[in-house]
């Protein structure tokens, strides 16, 4: 499912699902804890996933069974003739740090 935020806005979302609220301890930059509706959300400050002087776009992150996380993000432009070009990173730590990008022709 893609989702139309950069790389770094999703790793924000992850590190709010993932992430239990001691997290900071282990790791994680310091960010901010919000309170709506009896709802409490603590999110760390955003951790960057990548960059690249060209497209970097449409991530999609999934959880793997592993508890590792897979990140495929569009290297390509979004126009006609379409290309399906992408790269594929991993973490192994709940998305604290990124492999480099893998490119997938």
């Amino acid at each position: 499912m893609p989702y139309r935020f950069s790389a770094l806005a999703i790793l924000v979302l992850i590190a709010s699902l993932l992430v239990e609220p001691e997290a900071s301890d282990k790791g994680w930059p310091q960010g901010k804890t919000y309170e709506l509706s009896g709802l409490r959300v603590s999110l760390s400050a955003p951790v960057l996933v990548g960059r690249s002087k060209d497209y970097f776009w449409f991530p999609q992150i999934q959880l793997l069974p592993n508890g590792e996380l897979i990140a495929i993000i569009r290297t390509c432009a979004d126009d006609w003739p379409f290309e399906d070009k992408s790269a594929v990173l991993w973490s192994a730590n709940n998305g604290l740090s990124w492999s480099k990008p893998a490119l997938q022709a």
